[in-house]
């Protein structure tokens, strides 16, 4: 884990990691190949190889919402959870920011600060908000994701 300004920067999860209790965080989400998925009662959408980037937030008991994305196989809850039990689709990292933002804002700043970002299935991880989606793919992605994000939101925050 790399702290980063007031972000966390997470590669696995283990038991005795050192996270807060609450907070938002991005995964950052490889799928392999061209996959259809149907997220619960979402209709059924194409998904593009590449990267995707997902916002939650968990008002209490962060690490174990964590451990849950992290782990492989996993009853489906969230629509979350029908990406994350394909083999296809790998969690790369997680960006934690303690306490700090609120989802959808979060969501928002990222998709109008990456400029080739889409949403590509709407109210996906936003059925109960009035956001577009949770769900950012980011159609060009040719440097250190990480860095260029992190760089990206801090500024767009900056800005506001």
């Amino acid at each position: 884990m790399i702290r980063l300004t007031k972000a966390l920067l997470v590669k696995e999860i283990t038991e005795n990691i050192s996270l807060p209790q609450k907070g938002s965080y991005i995964l950052v989400l490889k799928i392999d190949e061209e996959k259809i998925f149907k997220p619960g009662r979402l209709s059924s959408a194409k998904f593009l190889p590449g990267i995707y980037l997902y916002v939650g937030r968990a008002k209490s008991n962060l690490p174990a919402r964590l451990r849950r994305h992290f782990k492989r196989k996993k009853k489906r809850f969230w629509h979350i959870d029908y990406l994350l039990n394909d083999n296809k689709v790998k969690i790369k990292e997680a960006l934690v920011f303690p306490g700090e933002f609120e989802e959808c804002q979060l969501a928002q700043r990222i998709q109008k600060a990456l400029k080739h970002s889409i949403f590509p299935l709407k109210k996906f991880g936003s059925s109960d908000c009035n956001c577009i989606s949770h769900l950012i793919y980011l159609a060009q992605t040719k440097v250190s994701l990480t860095s260029v994000l992190f760089r990206k939101i801090k500024n767009n925050f900056a800005s506001s």
